[in-house]
Protein backbone atom coordinates (compact mmCIF):
# COMPACT_ATOMS: atom_id res chain seq x y z
CA UNK A 1 0.00 0.00 0.00
CA UNK A 2 1.16 3.44 -0.90
CA UNK A 3 2.51 5.54 2.15
CA UNK A 4 -0.34 8.01 2.69
CA UNK A 5 2.13 10.98 2.27
CA UNK A 6 1.82 9.96 -1.61
CA UNK A 7 -1.81 10.09 -1.74
CA UNK A 8 -2.30 14.34 -2.31
CA UNK A 9 -5.27 15.81 -1.56
CA UNK A 10 -5.91 18.82 -4.02
CA UNK A 11 -9.52 20.03 -1.64
CA UNK A 12 -8.46 19.40 1.81
CA UNK A 13 -10.74 16.38 4.10
CA UNK A 14 -11.45 18.98 6.59
CA UNK A 15 -13.13 21.16 4.23
CA UNK A 16 -14.91 18.14 2.72
CA UNK A 17 -16.39 17.00 6.19
CA UNK A 18 -18.96 19.49 6.20
CA UNK A 19 -20.70 18.11 3.03
CA UNK A 20 -20.77 14.48 5.15
CA UNK A 21 -24.37 13.25 4.08
CA UNK A 22 -26.72 13.21 7.30
CA UNK A 23 -28.31 10.36 6.86
CA UNK A 24 -25.61 8.23 5.95
CA UNK A 25 -23.63 9.66 8.82
CA UNK A 26 -26.11 9.32 11.16
CA UNK A 27 -25.66 5.03 10.38
CA UNK A 28 -21.67 5.48 11.15
CA UNK A 29 -20.27 6.17 7.46
CA UNK A 30 -18.65 9.31 6.78
CA UNK A 31 -19.28 9.96 3.31
CA UNK A 32 -19.84 12.33 0.72
CA UNK A 33 -21.74 12.33 -2.78
CA UNK A 34 -19.29 12.74 -5.43
CA UNK A 35 -20.57 13.46 -9.01
CA UNK A 36 -18.86 13.33 -12.57
CA UNK A 37 -20.69 13.72 -15.78
CA UNK A 38 -21.68 10.68 -17.39
CA UNK A 39 -21.39 8.91 -14.26
CA UNK A 40 -24.19 7.78 -11.44
CA UNK A 41 -23.24 9.63 -7.97
CA UNK A 42 -21.28 7.38 -5.60
CA UNK A 43 -20.83 7.64 -1.64
CA UNK A 44 -17.16 7.75 -0.75
CA UNK A 45 -15.00 8.81 2.54
CA UNK A 46 -13.32 11.92 2.14
CA UNK A 47 -9.62 10.22 2.04
CA UNK A 48 -10.09 8.72 -1.30
CA UNK A 49 -11.95 12.11 -2.42
CA UNK A 50 -10.22 14.56 -4.69
CA UNK A 51 -6.86 12.86 -4.42
CA UNK A 52 -3.89 12.71 -6.81
CA UNK A 53 -0.92 10.27 -6.38
CA UNK A 54 2.13 12.71 -5.90
CA UNK A 55 -0.06 15.22 -7.41
CA UNK A 56 2.64 17.86 -5.76
CA UNK A 57 6.07 16.10 -5.16
CA UNK A 58 8.91 18.13 -7.31
CA UNK A 59 10.88 15.52 -8.20
CA UNK A 60 14.34 17.65 -9.33
CA UNK A 61 13.80 19.18 -5.43
CA UNK A 62 15.44 17.47 -2.58
CA UNK A 63 13.17 15.60 -0.11
CA UNK A 64 13.64 18.59 2.87
CA UNK A 65 12.55 21.18 0.09
CA UNK A 66 9.94 19.25 -1.26
CA UNK A 67 7.30 19.70 1.24
CA UNK A 68 4.29 21.21 -0.39
CA UNK A 69 1.85 18.94 1.16
CA UNK A 70 3.16 19.29 4.75
CA UNK A 71 2.64 23.08 4.08
CA UNK A 72 -0.81 22.62 3.35
CA UNK A 73 -1.52 20.25 5.97
CA UNK A 74 -0.38 23.19 8.19
CA UNK A 75 -2.77 25.73 6.39
CA UNK A 76 -5.60 23.34 6.80
CA UNK A 77 -4.49 22.74 10.63
CA UNK A 78 -4.63 26.94 11.39
CA UNK A 79 -7.65 27.31 9.78
CA UNK A 80 -10.05 24.51 11.35
CA UNK A 81 -11.18 26.57 14.17
CA UNK A 82 -12.49 29.50 12.23
CA UNK A 83 -14.42 27.24 9.77
CA UNK A 84 -15.45 25.21 12.55
CA UNK A 85 -16.64 28.74 14.03
CA UNK A 86 -18.38 29.66 10.99
CA UNK A 87 -20.10 25.79 10.53
CA UNK A 88 -21.47 26.46 13.77
CA UNK A 89 -23.41 29.45 12.84
CA UNK A 90 -20.78 32.40 13.83
CA UNK A 91 -19.61 34.73 11.91
CA UNK A 92 -17.81 36.69 14.41
CA UNK A 93 -14.09 35.86 13.73
CA UNK A 94 -10.75 37.75 15.23
CA UNK A 95 -8.50 39.09 12.95
CA UNK A 96 -6.42 36.86 12.98
CA UNK A 97 -8.74 34.29 12.12
CA UNK A 98 -10.05 35.80 9.30
CA UNK A 99 -6.84 35.85 8.29
CA UNK A 100 -5.96 32.23 8.16
CA UNK A 101 -8.85 31.66 6.67
CA UNK A 102 -8.47 34.08 4.08
CA UNK A 103 -5.06 31.96 3.38
CA UNK A 104 -7.14 28.78 3.05
CA UNK A 105 -10.09 30.07 0.58
CA UNK A 106 -7.16 31.28 -1.60
CA UNK A 107 -5.38 28.19 -1.48
CA UNK A 108 -8.85 26.56 -2.12
CA UNK A 109 -9.11 28.43 -4.93
CA UNK A 110 -4.94 28.04 -6.47
CA UNK A 111 -4.35 24.36 -5.07
CA UNK A 112 -6.13 21.91 -8.15
CA UNK A 113 -6.03 20.39 -10.89
CA UNK A 114 -7.94 23.59 -12.98
CA UNK A 115 -6.07 26.11 -11.85
CA UNK A 116 -2.55 23.71 -12.81
CA UNK A 117 -4.20 22.47 -16.33
CA UNK A 118 -5.26 26.64 -17.34
CA UNK A 119 -1.64 27.48 -16.00
CA UNK A 120 0.19 24.90 -18.63
CA UNK A 121 -2.35 25.60 -21.12
CA UNK A 122 -1.59 29.53 -21.01
CA UNK A 123 2.51 28.91 -20.81
CA UNK A 124 1.86 26.70 -23.86
CA UNK A 125 0.34 29.26 -26.14
CA UNK A 126 2.84 31.88 -24.90
CA UNK A 127 5.27 29.79 -26.26
CA UNK A 128 3.64 29.11 -29.67
CA UNK A 129 3.00 32.79 -30.09
CA UNK A 130 6.90 33.10 -29.41
CA UNK A 131 7.34 30.37 -32.11
CA UNK A 132 5.32 31.66 -34.19
CA UNK A 133 7.50 35.16 -34.31
CA UNK A 134 10.82 33.09 -34.95
CA UNK A 135 9.45 31.79 -38.24
CA UNK A 136 8.73 35.33 -39.66
CA UNK A 137 12.22 36.43 -41.78
CA UNK A 138 15.25 38.03 -39.45
CA UNK A 139 13.45 37.48 -35.98
CA UNK A 140 14.76 34.13 -35.29
CA UNK A 141 18.84 35.64 -36.50
CA UNK A 142 18.21 38.66 -34.35
CA UNK A 143 16.99 36.42 -31.46
CA UNK A 144 19.95 34.58 -31.59
CA UNK A 145 22.24 38.01 -32.06
CA UNK A 146 20.82 39.45 -28.90
CA UNK A 147 21.69 36.28 -26.63
CA UNK A 148 24.98 36.16 -28.13
CA UNK A 149 24.34 32.76 -29.46
CA UNK A 150 26.32 31.94 -32.60
CA UNK A 151 25.18 28.69 -35.16
CA UNK A 152 27.89 27.23 -37.50
CA UNK A 153 26.24 28.19 -40.46
CA UNK A 154 22.84 29.19 -42.47
CA UNK A 155 21.54 25.60 -43.01
CA UNK A 156 21.78 25.78 -38.96
CA UNK A 157 19.79 28.42 -38.60
CA UNK A 158 17.26 27.27 -40.94
CA UNK A 159 17.10 23.94 -39.42
CA UNK A 160 15.69 25.64 -36.62
CA UNK A 161 13.57 27.45 -38.07
CA UNK A 162 11.85 24.50 -39.57
CA UNK A 163 11.63 22.77 -36.32
CA UNK A 164 9.47 26.08 -35.25
CA UNK A 165 6.89 25.31 -38.22
CA UNK A 166 6.76 22.16 -37.33
CA UNK A 167 5.47 23.07 -34.02
CA UNK A 168 2.88 25.55 -35.26
CA UNK A 169 1.86 22.62 -37.81
CA UNK A 170 1.02 20.50 -34.52
CA UNK A 171 3.96 17.72 -35.64
CA UNK A 172 5.73 18.91 -32.75
CA UNK A 173 3.86 19.22 -29.54
CA UNK A 174 5.07 21.01 -26.68
CA UNK A 175 4.05 20.40 -23.15
CA UNK A 176 4.70 22.07 -19.71
CA UNK A 177 5.76 19.59 -17.01
CA UNK A 178 7.47 21.55 -14.58
CA UNK A 179 6.05 21.01 -11.74
CA UNK A 180 8.13 23.30 -9.26
CA UNK A 181 6.60 26.10 -11.87
CA UNK A 182 3.23 24.88 -11.33
CA UNK A 183 3.46 25.40 -6.82
CA UNK A 184 5.12 28.71 -7.69
CA UNK A 185 2.28 29.96 -9.44
CA UNK A 186 -0.34 28.33 -7.25
CA UNK A 187 1.24 29.99 -4.49
CA UNK A 188 1.68 33.41 -6.46
CA UNK A 189 -2.02 32.76 -7.08
CA UNK A 190 -2.90 32.21 -3.75
CA UNK A 191 -0.81 35.66 -2.46
CA UNK A 192 -2.82 37.57 -4.65
CA UNK A 193 -6.69 36.52 -3.66
CA UNK A 194 -5.71 36.43 -0.07
CA UNK A 195 -5.21 39.76 0.22
CA UNK A 196 -8.38 40.53 -1.30
CA UNK A 197 -10.34 38.17 0.42
CA UNK A 198 -9.37 39.36 3.58
CA UNK A 199 -10.08 42.78 3.26
CA UNK A 200 -13.69 42.40 2.11
CA UNK A 201 -16.90 42.20 4.11
CA UNK A 202 -17.89 38.79 4.68
CA UNK A 203 -21.56 37.44 4.95
CA UNK A 204 -22.42 33.91 6.23
CA UNK A 205 -25.30 32.92 4.09
CA UNK A 206 -27.60 29.76 5.88
CA UNK A 207 -29.79 27.30 3.72
CA UNK A 208 -33.24 26.63 4.66
CA UNK A 209 -34.11 23.58 6.07
CA UNK A 210 -34.32 20.58 3.95
CA UNK A 211 -31.62 22.23 1.39
CA UNK A 212 -27.78 21.91 1.30
CA UNK A 213 -25.11 23.59 -0.43
CA UNK A 214 -22.65 21.62 -2.90
CA UNK A 215 -19.13 22.44 -3.63
CA UNK A 216 -17.08 20.84 -5.97
CA UNK A 217 -12.71 20.75 -7.11
CA UNK A 218 -12.96 23.95 -7.73
CA UNK A 219 -14.99 25.66 -4.91
CA UNK A 220 -14.10 29.17 -5.06
CA UNK A 221 -16.28 31.39 -7.01
CA UNK A 222 -14.39 35.43 -7.96
CA UNK A 223 -17.01 37.36 -9.63
CA UNK A 224 -15.75 41.21 -11.05
CA UNK A 225 -17.80 42.43 -13.88
CA UNK A 226 -16.02 45.14 -13.60
CA UNK A 227 -12.86 43.45 -13.98
CA UNK A 228 -14.07 41.99 -17.29
CA UNK A 229 -15.35 44.82 -18.63
CA UNK A 230 -11.95 46.32 -18.42
CA UNK A 231 -10.41 43.95 -20.32
CA UNK A 232 -6.42 42.62 -20.34
CA UNK A 233 -4.53 44.77 -18.04
CA UNK A 234 -2.55 44.31 -14.74
CA UNK A 235 -4.57 42.04 -12.71
CA UNK A 236 -6.43 43.82 -9.82
CA UNK A 237 -10.15 42.90 -8.48
CA UNK A 238 -12.27 46.02 -8.45
CA UNK A 239 -14.32 47.57 -6.11
CA UNK A 240 -17.20 44.88 -7.75
CA UNK A 241 -15.28 42.03 -6.94
CA UNK A 242 -17.07 38.66 -4.86
CA UNK A 243 -16.59 35.81 -3.71
CA UNK A 244 -18.47 32.63 -3.02
CA UNK A 245 -17.43 29.57 -1.00
CA UNK A 246 -19.02 26.72 0.43
CA UNK A 247 -18.16 25.81 3.60
CA UNK A 248 -20.95 23.13 4.50
CA UNK A 249 -23.87 21.71 3.73
CA UNK A 250 -25.39 24.80 5.56
CA UNK A 251 -23.46 27.45 5.34
CA UNK A 252 -21.97 29.61 2.43
CA UNK A 253 -19.49 32.22 2.81
CA UNK A 254 -19.86 35.28 0.98
CA UNK A 255 -17.10 38.17 0.05
CA UNK A 256 -17.98 41.71 -1.36
CA UNK A 257 -16.20 45.54 -0.78
CA UNK A 258 -19.54 46.89 0.76
CA UNK A 259 -18.38 49.15 3.91
CA UNK A 260 -20.69 47.28 6.46
CA UNK A 261 -19.83 44.72 9.10
CA UNK A 262 -20.05 40.73 8.49
CA UNK A 263 -22.80 39.80 9.02
CA UNK A 264 -25.08 36.72 9.05
CA UNK A 265 -28.18 35.55 6.67
CA UNK A 266 -30.73 33.05 5.95
CA UNK A 267 -31.24 32.85 2.21
CA UNK A 268 -34.48 31.41 0.36
CA UNK A 269 -34.22 27.91 -1.27
CA UNK A 270 -33.98 29.74 -4.85
CA UNK A 271 -31.17 31.77 -3.47
CA UNK A 272 -29.47 28.14 -2.30
CA UNK A 273 -30.71 26.39 -5.91
CA UNK A 274 -29.07 29.93 -7.93
CA UNK A 275 -25.34 29.15 -5.58
CA UNK A 276 -25.98 25.58 -6.46
CA UNK A 277 -26.11 26.18 -10.12
CA UNK A 278 -23.16 28.53 -10.21
CA UNK A 279 -20.90 25.62 -8.63
CA UNK A 280 -21.67 22.85 -10.88
CA UNK A 281 -20.93 25.15 -13.74
CA UNK A 282 -17.32 26.21 -11.51
CA UNK A 283 -16.45 22.67 -11.26
CA UNK A 284 -13.83 21.53 -12.81
CA UNK A 285 -14.27 17.51 -13.46
CA UNK A 286 -16.51 16.62 -10.00
CA UNK A 287 -19.06 17.96 -7.69
CA UNK A 288 -19.51 16.86 -4.47
CA UNK A 289 -22.97 17.14 -2.48
CA UNK A 290 -24.29 15.84 1.10
CA UNK A 291 -27.17 13.96 -0.81
CA UNK A 292 -27.46 11.43 -3.94
CA UNK A 293 -30.06 13.23 -6.35
CA UNK A 294 -30.91 12.42 -9.86
CA UNK A 295 -32.05 15.43 -11.17
CA UNK A 296 -28.64 17.42 -9.84
CA UNK A 297 -26.69 14.23 -12.16
CA UNK A 298 -28.78 15.33 -14.83
CA UNK A 299 -27.78 19.17 -14.28
CA UNK A 300 -24.26 18.15 -14.28
CA UNK A 301 -24.36 16.18 -17.66
CA UNK A 302 -26.53 18.73 -19.26
CA UNK A 303 -24.07 21.82 -18.18
CA UNK A 304 -20.93 20.12 -18.51
CA UNK A 305 -21.33 18.63 -21.84
CA UNK A 306 -22.73 21.92 -23.28
CA UNK A 307 -20.25 24.46 -21.68
CA UNK A 308 -17.12 25.05 -23.79
CA UNK A 309 -13.91 23.45 -22.48
CA UNK A 310 -12.80 25.54 -19.56
CA UNK A 311 -9.04 24.91 -20.53
CA UNK A 312 -8.70 25.47 -24.31
CA UNK A 313 -6.79 23.42 -26.29
CA UNK A 314 -3.63 24.59 -27.46
CA UNK A 315 -3.45 26.53 -31.51
CA UNK A 316 -1.41 24.11 -32.82
CA UNK A 317 -3.89 20.66 -32.13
Amino acid sequence: MPDQKTNHHYVAQTYLRGFLDPTLEARGQRVIWVYRMGHRPTNKGTKVVARETLFYQMPDFPPLRDDTEDTLMKLESAASQPLRTLRSGNIRLSRAEKGELAGFIGMSLSRGPFLRDVSNANAIRKALEHTEDMVKPGVLESKLAEHGITLPDDVAVESLRQVSQMILDGQIHISQESKAWNIKVMYEVSSTYVNYFEKMRWRLLEAPPNTAFITSDNPVIVKDDKRRRLGPVNFSLTEEAEFRFPISRKFLLAGDYQDEPDDKLAVSPDSVSDLNTAQVARAYREVYASYCSEDLQRQIDDVHSQRPPLVPAPANE
